[in-house]
């Protein structure tokens, strides 16, 4: 195990019990779970995935979100207290666990429809990714999908990037052109960005017609570069090369 993930083993299994609490409890909690679960269920839907792995699963959420979509998934996760949370869910989708690191999925070559890997790649220095990439292509059937998130460091006009560079602790951006280097051959089916600025605020006023326009405009660039996430519904080359 890499010093990084040995770190975020420590730190997700003195998180676990909490996690959920402290992420999704409160109103912006509410509010991006929502938003989460929104996103998700429309790209699993456009895969026509009937079983989908979701690596880290952490406390189950993803199969929460699809529950009625007639999708199964498989959890995968390093972290026996995120595993043992979403085994508690108990959900009838949930088909599989295994534990295990994102690096050496247990799957065989070219078996799998789908992966979720969300809120994963922002642990991750951009130099470090690419071997994420190459295992979820290699257990990737070709012309599967991959669903994954990015956390945005142009936020809101480049609030993170200004962050970073004043020496604040931050998490690890998508890099500028990071998608090509990352993803050669892929097709980026849909993009869209999660957490606008003022989204929030929308919601609070009880407008859920607000909120769906402000998602519609999510959905294109610029405003998709201005979220706190992009959601990518990314396409695997058909053919193996």
């Amino acid at each position: 195990m890499s010093t990084i993930a040995t770190q975020s083993h420590r730190d997700y299994t003195a998180l676990a019990k909490d996690y959920d609490a402290i992420r999704f409890s409160r109103s912006g909690g509410t509010f991006l779970e929502r938003m989460d679960a929104d996103i998700i269920r429309d790209f699993v839907a456009r895969t026509g995935a009937r079983t989908i792995v979701d690596v880290p699963t952490g406390t189950g959420r993803i199969a929460a979100y699809v529950q009625g979509l007639g999708t199964d998934v498989i959890g995968c996760d390093l972290t026996t207290a995120m595993l043992d949370l979403a085994k508690a869910r108990s959900l009838p989708n949930q088909i599989a666990f295994h534990e295990c690191d994102a690096k050496s999925l247990p799957f065989a070559s070219h078996s799998v429809d789908c992966i979720v890997s969300f809120r994963f790649f922002h642990l991750f220095h951009w130099t470090d990714r690419p071997q994420f990439v190459q295992e979820f292509q290699r257990v990737l059937k070709p012309g599967g999908f991959l669903i994954c998130s990015f956390t945005n460091g142009f936020y809101a006009g480049g609030i993170n990037w200004l962050k970073k560079a004043l020496g604040y602790r931050t998490v690890h951006f998508e890099m500028p052109g990071e998608l090509r280097s990352l993803f050669p051959g892929w097709r980026v089916v849909a993009a869209r960005g999660n957490f606008l600025p003022g989204q929030r605020f929308l919601a609070s006023l009880g407008s859920d017609r607000l909120v769906a326009f402000s998602q519609t405009l999510t959905a294109h660039w610029p405003l998709n570069r201005l979220c706190w996430e992009r959601y990518l519904l990314l396409q695997a080359p058909k053919t193996i090369r």
